[in-house]
């Protein structure tokens, strides 16, 4: 390694570094009283109940609970010593900052790991807090945090680039992450198709693969088996959909598509609108297009910002009330029978398919444009799946936290795609200061309510 990627990488690290800071001095900012779910669901009842024995706790939520028992061990652990919240918290949130410019480039820049912690931080905070700071943030911040290095990891042997600590690391994140019901089925299916693609390139590498598969594997067995998981099933369709068994699956796949898209796109959440924006951007500046093909994402940036933000009244206000008063706790008050009530899906599937058919423009070759749309969909499906439990309802906002992820790495890849260096840098930019006023005007509204 010459001197010039010596000075590089540490430049890098010191980046890195300063980055864990930041997120470490916010972190004792934090005034952590248990709150919420902190007190009520696991510090209370570990000291009062179960004297502080771990296992008796674990055991008994197991059975009338949850089965996430790797991931609640570390909420008991974080609810009785503060410290340690603190730092892994600043570290996970570190690594959700700065892996995807890992994925993007293999050699990040500087520029690169701001511009993805920059989109970090357009995530809304209180994803990160809404039942409690530690019990959200390890049930959803630690388990996105964990599958992004696992994921990182078997990419990384895909690539025959991995090296042993990284393995290991990838390892014993994956057991972590796949613990979670939710982040199961979405890095299982990431294994999935990873193996098949290893298979198709006849590469041994698939062999390093397979423990991966292995521990996905245990870890949905521990979910299916597990009578808490059946109990809480019970409880919440008591609690939130009385009828909920009676509903046929085009209504629960309606319900996961409509509360998913509508909250994405039409709730004024900026990640998803700097996805359009920048979706745009990259086709204004390819010259090999025609100006048709913009249509594709103006459409659904057109359609968000004037629903969800109503610029300069371009919507009357008519409209926008029914657009509003057609979602419900079933999704939408969609009925075959009635074509009126068709519009709200459709305005939604409108955005969808305007996204693929840009990224389908957007993409040289094949690969590149089945991995995107793979991507945007994986995005959207891994919160559709919850419309197959109640506990879309009570798990609420912070469910949106691993769509989020997708969608800022999403929006770093299509950044990379843009060929105008002074656009590029612009955009780049544009993006850090974006991303800067966001987490500050969240971090003055949560210690402006304290």
């Amino acid at each position: 390694m010459n001197r010039l990627s010596i000075h590089e990488n540490r430049k890098l690290y010191l980046t890195i570094f300063l980055i864990f800071l930041g997120f470490l001095g916010f972190h004792f900012m934090i005034p952590l009283t248990h709150a919420k779910d902190d007190l009520v669901l696991f510090f209370e009842p570990l000291h009062t109940q179960y004297h502080g024995n771990y296992s008796a706790f674990l055991t008994h939520r197991y059975h009338t609970w949850s089965s996430r028992l790797v991931i609640e061990t570390f909420t008991l652990y974080s609810v009785t010593h503060f410290w340690f919240w603190r730092l892994l918290d600043a570290l996970m949130m570190t690594i959700a900052s700065i892996l995807p410019a890992f994925f993007i480039r293999r050699s990040p820049r500087i520029l690169d790991l701001c511009c993805s912690t920059a989109l970090f931080l357009c995530i809304p905070l209180t994803l990160f807090y809404d039942t409690g700071w530690i019990a959200t943030s390890t049930n959803y911040l630690w388990v996105y945090a964990c599958a992004l290095l696992a994921s990182y990891s078997v990419w990384q042997i895909a690539q025959h680039q991995v090296k042993l600590p990284l393995y290991l690391i990838g390892l014993v994140t994956s057991i972590y992450a796949t613990n979670h019901e939710q982040m199961l089925p979405l890095f299982g299916t990431y294994l999935i198709l990873m193996i098949a693609y290893l298979l198709y390139r006849s590469d041994l590498a698939i062999m390093q693969v397979l423990p991966f598969l292995g521990i996905t594997l245990i870890n949905l067995i521990v979910i299916l088996l597990a009578p808490g998981n059946q109990v809480r099933y019970a409880s919440e369709v008591t609690q939130w959909f009385a009828d909920y068994e009676s509903l046929s699956l085009f209504r629960k796949l309606e319900l996961g598509f409509s509360s998913t898209i509508r909250h994405l796109f039409f709730d004024q959440l900026a990640l998803p609108v700097l996805l359009l924006i920048i979706l745009l951007i990259c086709l204004m500046v390819k010259k090999t297009l025609k100006p048709i093909d913009l249509i594709g994402s103006v459409v659904p940036l057109g359609l968000s910002l004037a629903l969800a933000y109503n610029l300069f009244q371009i919507v009357p206000e008519t409209f926008r009330t029914f657009f509003y008063a057609q979602f419900n706790q079933y999704g939408t008050t969609f009925q075959f029978r009635h074509p009126t009530t068709w519009i709200p899906d459709l305005i939604l599937f409108l955005v969808v398919i305007g996204v693929l058919f840009s990224f389908h423009r957007l993409m040289i070759t094949t690969g590149q444009k089945w991995l995107f749309s793979l991507l945007f969909s994986a995005a959207i499906v891994v919160r559709m799946i919850l419309a197959f439990s109640p506990t879309i309802w009570a798990s609420s906002g912070r469910t949106y936290l691993f769509t989020l992820g997708l969608i800022s790495l999403l929006s770093l890849a299509l950044l990379e795609k843009i060929d105008k260096y002074k656009i590029k840098i612009a955009l780049s930019y544009s993006l850090i200061g974006i991303g800067s006023l966001l987490f500050l005007s969240n971090v003055y509204i949560l210690f402006a309510s304290v």
